[in-house]
């Protein structure tokens, strides 16, 4: 089971590498939409792209992951338009941390 510190530690480091690196979570994130003839992206390519934000100096694994969806609101989510990712991370980045 993913602890609190762990998880609080987790989502600083999301947090952080989202400032810093936005132009490459963009890019993963419109990568994924165009698979999707729809422009939407599935939890797999969610899990993916969260997964290769962190890169390897943190490996972060699937309940991990779902754990950090969960408290973003966004675990029974299915699919998301890559419009929707925009307002994600503006609220993302500037909500209180």
């Amino acid at each position: 089971m993913t602890s609190r510190i762990i998880l609080d530690e987790l989502e600083t480091i999301l947090r952080e590498k989202v400032r810093s690196q936005m132009h490459d979570v963009r890019t993963k994130f419109r990568h994924a939409a165009d698979f999707d003839s729809n422009g939407k992206i599935s939890r797999e390519a969610l899990h993916h792209i969260i997964a290769s934000i962190f890169g390897t100096q943190k490996q972060i694994g699937p309940n991990q992951i779902d754990k950090l969806l969960e408290r973003l609101h966004l675990k029974n989510i299915n699919k998301i338009r890559f419009s929707f990712y925009f307002i994600f991370i503006f609220i993302f980045i500037f909500s209180k941390k």
